[in-house]
């Protein structure tokens, strides 16, 4: 293990270019930055490989580069852990090409790309990440951005817009006030939404389980599209199937109070249901 310790008054900015090793992202009340390099593997070239990692703080800038490998056989490349500790609320920008990232505790401003590997985040900030093939994870964001090739997207809360889109994988997010999502093989669920939701699904299906106030533009071509409208809310419906049904369980009302929420649904699918219901 290689183990490198920093002094710092405030949080830091984390650029880190990791190629195929694993970076774990750990935050606290602290004024040290500390970065360990963990070898996979118990050999003279690992350690090595882990000695000639970059690693520097210069002010608030910490950088870490693995080198490239020599090897000519991927299964022959050294791979690293590499255990970064750092101040609550830093930043974090991060390169890979096939390693995980995997953060705890709270970050300021997020941006991950990612060839191939899963990527685990907390509480962040604004939040922006890429990746080839992998899933995303990340508990909250005052803001986000996903793009996804293959693999799901689980976003916990967002704050601020979500803009999210993959091309195979499920799209979840629990709580949003305004998100875009597309989906082209895969589901678009989000469990609370209070404000605006624009969600498309090529194949697969349209949820949003408790639509609290603002407006739904949704439409799936090959899937169902299910509404719940939350207790109380008044809605208008815009609702079509062109093979499939179209169903409200709701009782028709007279035209909302000033002071009552409302929701406007416009609702399509090709050839799938859209029904609109109740929220639990």
């Amino acid at each position: 293990m290689t183990e490198h310790v920093f002094d710092t008054a405030a949080p830091v900015r984390i650029d880190a270019t990791t190629r195929a090793s694993d970076l774990v992202v750990h935050t606290s009340d602290s004024n040290r930055v500390t970065v360990r390099l963990h070898p996979y593997r118990d050999t003279s070239s690992a350690r090595s490989y882990a000695e000639d990692t970059l690693v520097d703080l210069s002010g608030t800038e910490l950088r870490i580069e693995v080198p490239r490998s020599s090897g000519l056989f991927f299964a022959n490349h050294p791979r690293l852990r590499i255990d970064v500790h750092v101040p609550s609320g830093s930043d974090l920008e991060v390169s890979t090409g096939s390693g995980e990232v995997t953060a705890e505790g709270r970050l300021g401003e997020v941006r991950v790309r990612s060839g191939s590997g899963d990527v685990t985040l907390p509480e962040c900030g604004p939040l922006e990440v890429t990746t080839g093939s992998g899933s995303i994870t990340a508990r909250s964001a005052s803001e986000a951005e996903f793009i996804c090739g293959s693999g799901t997207v689980h976003l916990g809360t967002a704050t601020g817009p979500v803009r999210a889109k993959t091309g195979s994988g499920n799209i979840v997010v629990n709580h949003a006030v305004d998100i875009t999502a597309t989906a082209a093989s895969g589901d678009i669920k989000v469990t609370t939404l209070a404000g605006t939701g624009r969600l498309r699904a090529a194949s697969g299906n349209v949820i949003v389980q408790d639509a609290v106030h603002g407006s739904i533009n949704a439409g799936t071509a090959s899937g169902d599209v299910l509404v719940g409208v939350h207790q109380g809310t008044a809605v208008y419906m815009d609702c079509y199937s062109a093979a499939g049904r179209t169903v409200s369980d709701l009782d028709a009302s007279d035209a909302p109070g000033q002071d009552d929420q409302t929701l406007e649904v416009y609702a399509r699918a090709a050839s799938g249901d859209v029904r609109i219901t109740r929220a639990a």
